[in-house]
């Protein structure tokens, strides 16, 4: 399961975790170690279709989620 916007909730997990999914996913621009026992918060990374190679490359090296959150601190989009 993916949680809308990524936004994740004690009870979101709860009702995915009695509906029988076996996961869900974040969207929080982090790279993850998977870890059964967090397997209702695993990361993810958004890359769209149209991606330039170096933006993609920051992406994968999880140097993008890093960016991101930063750029949001101080009020200005990536």
């Amino acid at each position: 399961m993916a949680y809308p916007n990524g936004d994740w909730t004690r009870k979101a997990e709860a009702s995915a975790a009695e509906a029988g999914e076996e996961a869900a996913l974040l969207f929080d621009h982090r790279l993850t170690n998977v870890e059964p026992s967090k397997r209702f918060r695993l990361s993810r990374l958004r890359v769209d279709a149209d991606v330039p190679v170096a933006r993609l490359r920051a992406i994968l090296s999880g140097g993008h989620g890093v960016m991101l959150r930063t750029a949001q601190a101080v009020g200005r989009r990536p």
